[in-house]
């Protein structure tokens, strides 16, 4: 099947109204209505190639987000911490769990730290690869720990208990760092 040409309406219409205007005898008035349609054509094809200009810049700039990807900041000789920076989606979760635990085991790593801060969480189905991410930290020995929980954040992790239980939360970065393995607090560490 050949790809339809995008612009062959625009030549349909502009052919039609060349051959109308080729009568003899074509009013005036037609002649307005060809102009503004042809001041029409341009306006459209002004804003379609903006619209490609934005679409490309868009492309451009997710493609810069997924090569940054999930910078991992070994903070101490066994702690990672992972900053959750910008819109959050499945591919994502993804690309975090393979480098977390690549990482995680190379560097035998004890404790991970998923920081919350700067994330958007785009739907809850990524709610649930983040638990996964923590229940495969705890498969191969590493302790998963969470910080900068938004309220939207919280209230979809709220949803299922089941798979936090256990992990400890904390209200910010500095306090998760301080936390002893056994300390699990919302609140900050003085």
């Amino acid at each position: 099947m050949s790809e339809a040409n995008p612009e062959a309406p625009d030549l349909r219409f502009t052919a039609a109204l060349d051959s109308f205007l080729a009568q003899p005898g074509a009013p005036s008035a037609i002649e307005a209505l060809r102009a503004a349609a042809r001041r029409m054509l341009d306006v459209h094809a002004r804003l379609a190639a903006t619209l490609e200009a934005c679409e490309e810049q868009i492309e451009h700039q997710r493609s810069l987000i997924t090569s940054i990807g999930c910078p991992l900041l070994q903070v101490r000789s066994d702690t990672l911490c992972a900053p959750l920076i910008g819109e959050f989606d499945s591919s994502r979760a993804y690309q975090l769990t393979d480098a977390l635990l690549t990482t995680a085991v190379q560097r035998r790593i004890g404790t991970v730290v998923l920081d919350f801060t700067g994330a958007v969480i785009l739907d809850d189905s990524v709610v649930g690869q983040i638990q996964d991410v923590l229940q495969s930290l705890k498969l191969v020995g590493v302790r998963g720990m969470v910080c900068g929980i938004r309220p939207d954040i919280a209230i979809s992790l709220a949803s299922s208990l089941d798979a936090m239980r256990g992990v400890p939360c904390f209200i910010d970065l500095a306090s998760a760092l301080a936390a002893r393995p056994t300390d699990d607090a919302r609140k900050p560490v003085p």
